[in-house]
Parts: C-alpha cells; sequence; structure tokens
C-alpha cells in the first residue's frame, strides 16, 4: 500500500529516525530494520504520478538521513528511479542495494542473468552489487533449480560482480528446498520472503527448520 502526497510530506517533514541495525545474515553488511523496496510507483509531474522526480529524492534523502541504508530492487525501472533519486540527493554512500536478477519461471534465466547484473550496474555506476538475488519463482522449482541458479551467481561473485548472492520466495512450499540449501551447501548469503498472515515466527520456524543462530539472512 502506497502513501499519497500529504503522507509523504508528513514523512519527509517530522523527524522521527530509526538507529536498529542488524546483520544481514552471512554478508557482514548491517541494515536497518526498515527499508525501501517498490520502488516504480508512477515517478513524474503528471496528474496520475504518485510524486514528482524532486519529491521522490526529497524522501529518500529524509530516509538516509535517518539512518534507513536498505533498499530493494526487482525490475530495470526501479533501478534507473533509484539512481535518479541518489543523484538529485546527492547519496553517493552509506546505503546498500538489492539488485535482482530475474526468475526461475523464465525459461531463458540461464542466458539472461549477466545482462541483467551488468545493466544495473552501468545504471548505478557500481562495479560491484553488494547484494545480487534471483527468484525461485512461486511453487515449481525443485531442488536441483535453486542449487543451480545459486551455482551460476557464484560465478559472479567469483568475477567480483556480487559480493552477496541470494534467493526470493513467494511460495511457502519451497521454503524447505531453500532451507535444505543453506544446510547442505555454502551457496546462499540471505534470502528475501513475503511475509506471512498469522503467527509469522511460528511458521517461520515451521517452514525453515533451521537454528536460528545458523549464520543466514531474512529480508521481507
Amino acid at each position: 500500500m502506497g502513501l499519497d502526497k500529504e503522507e509523504v510530506s508528513f514523512a519527509v517533514k517530522t523527524k522521527k529516525s530509526t538507529g536498529v541495525m542488524r546483520r544481514l545474515g552471512r554478508t557482514g553488511l548491517e541494515v536497518n530494520v526498515f527499508g525501501l523496496g517498490g520502488h516504480a510507483y508512477p515517478v513524474g509531474n503528471g496528474p496520475d504520478c504518485f510524486v514528482s522526480p524532486e519529491e521522490r529524492a526529497q524522501l529518500i534523502r529524509y530516509l538516509v538521513s535517518s539512518g534507513v541504508n536498505y533498499f530493494d530492487t526487482t525490475y530495470i525501472e526501479e533501478v534507473k528511479l533509484l539512481a535518479d533519486s541518489f543523484k538529485r540527493a546527492n547519496i553517493k554512500k552509506d546505503v546498500v542495494i538489492s539488485l535482482y536478477g530475474g526468475s526461475l519461471v523464465d525459461g531463458k534465466w540461464r542466458q539472461n542473468l549477466r545482462r541483467e547484473i551488468e545493466e544495473r550496474l552501468d545504471i548505478l555506476r557500481y562495479t560491484y552489487a553488494p547484494l545480487f538475488l534471483v527468484s525461485v519463482g512461486n511453487g515449481e522449482a525443485s531442488y536441483g533449480d535453486v542449487i543451480e541458479v545459486c551455482e551460476t551467481m557464484m560465478k559472479f561473485k567469483e568475477e567480483k560482480l556480487a559480493h552477496n548472492i541470494g534467493v526470493s520466495c513467494h511460495a511457502i512450499n519451497l521454503f524447505p528446498l531453500i532451507s535444505r540449501a543453506i544446510r547442505e551447501t555454502d551457496l546462499i548469503d540471505y534470502i528475501m520472503i513475503r511475509s506471512l498472515t498469522g503467527n509469522f515466527s511460528r511458521r517461520m520456524k515451521n517452514c525453515f527448520p533451521l537454528p536460528w543462530n545458523t549464520m543466514w539472512g531474512l529480508s521481507e
């Protein structure tokens, strides 16, 4: 659910900040418990736009100054908007961006993966991705699929195109596969999942039968 312009204005004008930081899994990165994703809402000066580019940059500037340092992106348009906001707000450091490489449901993910990361790095003018992940889809992936995509991304780590790799998942039935990959391999640095309704903690423990001190990370 998005904010309207009045709510955005209020968020920017109020000076409440958060300093609660957590380590993101095996990445070694300390990220704020609050982050920002969903960067593809309409931005511009037209009547149907959510905010103008300058208003968006003002919001990003406020969030960073308040301690928020984690930004999640998926599609390429979101990366372009985020890069534009960073430029307008003169933000050049102290942020962590998760970049998206596509989904296993795309039959051409193997051919497209390198292009996906290189295009995003070029837009941001980064030499490497602090965080890079691929979606395992919504229910059809096998354990072999999960391992294959992680091993493919691992090559980017070896080339220093990505410092940390992960997977995202919105299907509960795939959580045990990811849990198994965490237990049996040294491939996954962090994961991203959709928040679950009901008792989140209990359902998480049922889906991911791992000790909570295991070195893995969760972003939701």
